[in-house]
């Protein structure tokens, strides 16, 4: 079997995959972006391995033990988030906690964002983000990024960022302390902070949070949450 053929047998299988979880419409709309956007990307010798076998390790290191296995965010979703927020994509400044090898800091790259920074305790996928916002530098993007070796739940929040990424990148006792430190730092700043929050399986903390708002919602097949947006502050 030719290497081309596989590679087409893998997409199949996750195209089909997709459209079992998402249902006919989504999948197929996921998977074009996917075609599309890895394909541009490509050529900017720019990649998002995947890097979930690194969990344990990032359990283990992780303070409160609850650290998810980097998963990719779809551009699909990447670019549906990014457009659900009220506020101009060149005053965006992007802190994407548990980025991975940095897919939505490239994306905020791309759509002309201030500045992207992205914080993982994973340093080969911090090496892969590194490697991916320096070429989306080489090729002309004017953003300016940071990435930052750290536990999300003792993260100092750098000064004006003003939209949180999370791809459910950890359990509930993580969760809580990232976002008491968001409100913090809303409160502090006098200015809200925008969270996008994808696969969003711990909402009820979220409702918690005094000052916390739901602006937007959305559900995959059979009213599974897809994703949900949130003003702090």
């Amino acid at each position: 079997m030719s290497a081309a053929l596989q590679v087409w047998q893998i997409r199949l299988s996750s195209l089909r995959n997709d459209c079992q979880a998402k249902g006919l419409r989504k999948g197929l709309i996921n998977f074009t972006y996917e075609w599309y956007f890895k394909r541009q990307f490509r050529k900017m010798d720019i990649f998002f391995p995947d890097f979930s076998s690194h969990v344990q390790d990032t359990v283990l290191k992780s303070i409160h033990h609850d650290a998810h296995e980097n998963q990719e965010s779809s551009f699909f979703l990447i670019n549906k988030a990014f457009y659900k927020i009220p506020l101009r994509f060149s005053d965006i400044h992007l802190l994407d906690i548990g980025c991975g090898s940095g897919k939505a800091m490239v994306m905020g790259m791309k759509h002309g964002f201030k500045e992207v920074s992205g914080v993982d305790l994973d340093l080969e996928s911090l090496q892969q983000a590194e490697h991916n916002c320096a070429q989306m530098r080489a090729y002309g993007s004017d953003t300016g990024y940071h990435l930052h070796t750290g536990d999300a739940s003792v993260f100092d929040i750098p000064h004006g960022r003003n939209l949180v990424y999370l791809f459910n990148p950890f359990g509930i006792l993580t969760l809580k302390q990232v976002l008491a430190n968001v409100n913090a730092y809303a409160k502090n700043t006098g200015s809200p902070v925008f969270v996008i929050y994808l696969n969003p399986k711990h909402d009820f903390v979220f409702s918690e949070l005094e000052g916390c708002r739901k602006l937007y919602s959305s559900f995959f097949k059979a009213s599974r949450p897809e994703m949900n947006i949130y003003r702090i502050g």
